[in-house]
């Protein structure tokens, strides 16, 4: 009869879990700007000259350093959200 209970147990939480990890709202995934960076993806949108040079130059790291560990930032996505995170990290890393 214990093991039975504890079956029931476990199957209700490795239920329980997987509903809650798919019930996930994506919003969340949804990186949230600063002043700051809004301005400089405005800046970038705005200005095509600009924004072919930041992605030229995102490519050519992504060549001379293709390690995303060391180089975290190989789109103009991750370009934005390295640039939302506070990048004392990222130096002290590299020291």
């Amino acid at each position: 009869m214990k093991k039975r209970n504890l079956l029931v147990v476990l199957i209700f939480l490795v239920v329980t879990t997987f509903h809650i990890s798919c019930k996930r709202d994506n919003s969340s995934n949804t990186p949230i700007y600063g002043d700051k960076t809004l301005e400089l993806i405005s800046i970038v949108e705005n200005n095509p000259t600009i924004k072919s040079m930041i992605i030229k130059s995102i490519e050519q790291a992504k060549v001379v350093n293709p390690d995303k560990n060391t180089n975290p930032a190989q789109t103009l996505d991750e370009y934005y959200q390295l640039a939302l995170t506070d990048n004392v990290w990222f130096i002290s890393r590299l020291v």
